[in-house]
């Protein structure tokens, strides 16, 4: 699995006045922009303990430099191709697998909770199921995978809407695709997202 296993990081630069507008409306750019920043470096760090390889794909102009500053075990980093959320992502898939990968993932950087032990899980799904999906509480997901790229993993939707999960699990069905659910997770959106992370994550 380690071999052939990908997960994909789809991540903006952080920039101010780019990142996380519903929470920069409650807090404002500069708080929202550092709010970012640590989410986007916890989950390099959970990226970084894994023993799979990852490519972070960035969104977004951004500082350049910023790009270049990631940890070793990461594959380098591309620039997101054009498109809606759901074009994008599955251009990403097929990339990768023209590059030889198996399974892969695709992740976001707004969900902290994710742990190494999830993504791991997600890995393992794909080894018996045609896809796997970990929906989120606001209807989307933090996280979807496949052993090979379909059609059926991204259907028409409106991206960022509250049927996203949903609309992917009917599409499944239909094309008579396996998958297998990971746990549900919140997203950090809002301020109260925010501070219920931080809430959570106290040792």
């Amino acid at each position: 699995m380690g071999a052939e296993a990908v997960i994909h990081l789809l991540a903006r630069r952080p920039e101010r006045g780019a990142v996380k507008t519903r929470l920069a409306a409650e807090c404002g750019e500069q708080s929202a922009l550092a709010i970012y920043r640590r989410l986007l470096g916890h989950c390099l760090a959970t990226l970084q303990s894994l023993p799979v390889p990852w490519r972070v794909h960035w969104c977004g102009r951004g500082d350049p430099d910023w790009s270049l500053d990631l940890p070793p075990k990461a594959l380098p980093g591309e620039e997101q191709p054009p498109g809606d959320l759901g074009q994008r992502m599955a251009h990403i898939l097929e990339q990768g697998a023209l590059r030889g990968a198996g399974t892969q993932l695709l992740i976001g950087a707004d969900c902290p909770w994710i742990t190494s032990g999830d993504l791991l899980r997600g890995l393992a799904a794909l080894q018996e199921h045609d896809a796997v999906i970990g929906s989120a509480e606001d209807g989307g997901y933090w996280c979807i995978g496949a052993q090979t790229p379909h059609p059926a993993l991204f259907p028409s939707t409106c991206w960022g809407g509250e049927m996203v999960a949903e609309d992917t699990r009917r599409s499944l069905e239909r094309a008579g695709l396996s998958w297998q659910e990971l746990r549900c997770l919140p997203d950090v959106d809002h301020m109260s997202d925010w501070e219920r992370w931080l809430k959570e994550s106290k040792p």
